[in-house]
C-alpha cells in the first residue's frame, strides 16, 4: 500500500513539473554556457583525484530533460522522459550548451524512461529562477547546513563520540563538490535527511517500529530521485545510526533487526524502480520493460556479457578500482589518524594498563560478536560491486562513494567498543 501511495504521488508530481514552461528554463540555462564550455565535460576539481570529479555529461543530461519543450501531453513525457540529442556532439553538456543556445543542428529525440528522474521536481522549477550557478551555490549552501544540524543533533543527543566516523564516512563523499554536480545532488540529501529524522525521532523509531516502513520510504526516495550513482549510502548511514541509537544488548537481535530494515529498503528501492517501468510500459504501450531489462543484464554482467556471479576475477577488480579511488596519501592519514584517536580515547577513558591486560577470550569474543552488526553494513557496498560491477567500474568516480557506509560502520563499531563493559 505505501509502494502504491508513493507511485500515485510521484507520478502526480512529476506531471506537474512538465506541465511548468521551459522558456525561462532555456534562458537560465543559456546563460550558463559558458561554465560548462571552461569546465569540460568530467572536470577534477582537484587535479588528480578522482574523488573530486564532477560528471558535467550526466548533468547536461539531466538539464536536457528539464528544458525539453514537450508538448501538451505532460502525462506521457513525465513517463518517458524525452530530450534531445544532435548528430555533432558526443557529450550531453556540448548537446545542451547548443540548444539553450538556438545553434542550428539535427536534432533527434531519445527517452530515458528506465528512472523516474524525480530529481526533476526541483531541478525544473529552480530553473525558472536561477541558472547553473546559482542552483550550485544554493546546493552547497543547503548541503552545508543539513552537515551542520546532523552533527549538533549526534552532540545534542549524547553520540559525539560517533562524529568522528560520521565525519570521515562524509569525507569519502566529497562534500564539497556534490553540491555542483546535480547528478551527486540527490542522494545526499536523502542520507543526511534520513539520519537527521532518525535522530530527532530518537525514541518513537524504538518504541513503535515504525523505523521499517521508514526505511521502506528511504528506499522508495532513493529509487525516485537517483540516477544509480551512489545509492547504498542511503541505505548504509542511516542503518549505522540506527544501530548506534539502539543499545540493544542481544547481538542476534541486532542483527536480525538490522536484516529486517535491509529488506525493507531494498522493497521500496527496487519495488519503486520496477514501479517505472510498469506504468510507463502499461500508459505509453513503449518498450520499457524490455529496455530495463537489457540495461539491467549489462549492469550485472561482466565485459564479456556472460552474467555469470562466479566471474570473480572481473568482479574483484570493480571492488579494487573503488578502493583505488581512496588510496591516497590524505585519505590513508585521516583514516589512520581517526583509528588512532579513538583507540586512544579509549585507552585514557579505560586506563592504559588496563585495556592491555583485560582482553580475555571473553572479551575477544564479546568484541567479535559486536563487530557483526556492523561488519554487515560495511560489505554493503562491497555486494553493490560484486552484482554491478560493469556499473561500478565503469562510473567508479562516484561509485567508490559507497564507500562511505564502510568506512562510517567500521569506525563506528570501534567506537562503541569504549563504550561496552568489556573495556571499562
Amino acid at each position: 500500500m505505501v509502494l502504491l501511495v508513493c507511485v500515485v504521488i510521484g507520478a502526480f508530481l512529476l506531471v506537474l513539473v512538465y506541465m511548468l514552461p521551459t522558456d525561462e528554463m532555456k534562458e537560465n540555462v543559456a546563460r550558463s554556457h559558458n561554465m560548462y564550455d571552461y569546465e569540460g565535460t568530467y572536470p577534477e576539481v582537484i587535479d588528480g583525484y578522482k574523488s573530486y570529479q564532477l560528471d558535467n555529461n550526466t548533468d547536461g543530461l539531466m538539464l536536457l530533460q528539464a528544458v525539453f519543450p514537450g508538448n501538451d501531453d505532460a502525462f506521457r513525457n513525465s513517463l518517458l522522459n524525452p530530450y534531445y540529442v544532435d548528430d555533432v556532439n558526443n557529450s550531453m553538456q556540448q548537446v545542451l550548451n547548443d540548444y539553450a543556445n538556438d545553434v542550428n543542428r539535427s536534432r533527434g529525440i531519445v527517452y530515458y524512461s528506465r528512472y523516474w528522474h524525480g530529481y526533476l521536481l526541483y531541478l525544473k522549477p529552480l530553473l525558472l529562477f536561477f541558472d547553473i550557478g546559482d542552483i550550485r551555490v544554493i546546493n552547497t549552501i543547503l548541503q552545508l547546513a543539513l552537515i551542520m544540524i546532523l552533527f549538533y543533533l549526534m552532540i545534542s543527543r549524547g553520540y559525539k563520540n560517533y562524529l568522528i566516523p560520521l565525519f570521515c564516512g562524509l569525507i569519502v563523499i566529497s562534500p564539497t563538490i556534490t553540491g555542483l554536480s546535480f547528478q551527486y545532488t540527490a542522494v545526499f540529501y536523502i542520507m543526511l535527511l534520513g539520519m537527521i529524522f532518525m535522530l530527532t525521532r530518537k525514541y518513537s523509531f524504538l518504541k513503535k517500529g515504525d523505523y521499517l516502513y521508514y526505511f521502506v520510504l528511504i528506499g522508495i526516495a532513493t529509487s525516485f530521485m537517483d540516477f544509480l550513482t551512489y545509492p547504498i549510502v542511503t541505505l548504509g548511514m542511516p542503518l549505522c545510526v540506527y544501530l548506534i541509537i539502539d543499545k540493544t544488548p542481544s547481538v542476534r537481535k541486532r542483527i536480525a533487526h538490522e536484516i529486517k530494515l535491509i529488506i525493507a529498503w531494498a522493497f521500496g528501492y527496487y519495488g519503486m524502480w520496477a514501479s517505472k517501468w510498469i506504468v510507463a510500459y502499461v500508459f505509453t504501450g513503449e518498450k520499457v520493460i524490455q529496455d530495463a531489462i537489457q540495461e539491467t543484464n549489462k549492469l550485472t554482467s561482466n565485459t564479456d556479457g556472460a552474467n555469470n556471479l562466479f566471474s570473480l576475477p572481473y568482479r574483484i577488480s570493480a571492488i579494487i578500482k573503488i578502493i583505488g579511488v581512496l588510496c591516497r596519501w590524505p585519505y590513508v592519514l585521516l583514516f589512520t589518524a581517526s583509528m588512532c584517536f579513538i583507540v586512544f580515547r579509549i585507552a585514557r577513558k579505560s586506563g592504559r594498563k588496563h585495556i592491555l591486560t583485560s582482553i580475555n577470550r571473553s572479551n575477544l569474543f564479546y568484541m567479535l560478536a559486536t563487530c557483526l552488526p556492523y561488519l554487515i553494513i560495511a560489505l554493503l557496498p562491497l555486494v553493490q560491486a560484486i552484482l554491478m560491477p560493469t556499473h561500478t567500474e565503469y562510473h567508479y568516480w562516484f561509485t567508490y562513494k559507497n564507500l562511505a557506509v564502510t568506512v562510517f560502520s567500521l569506525l563506528a563499531w570501534i567506537s562503541e567498543l569504549g563504550e561496552s563493559k568489556c573495556l571499562k
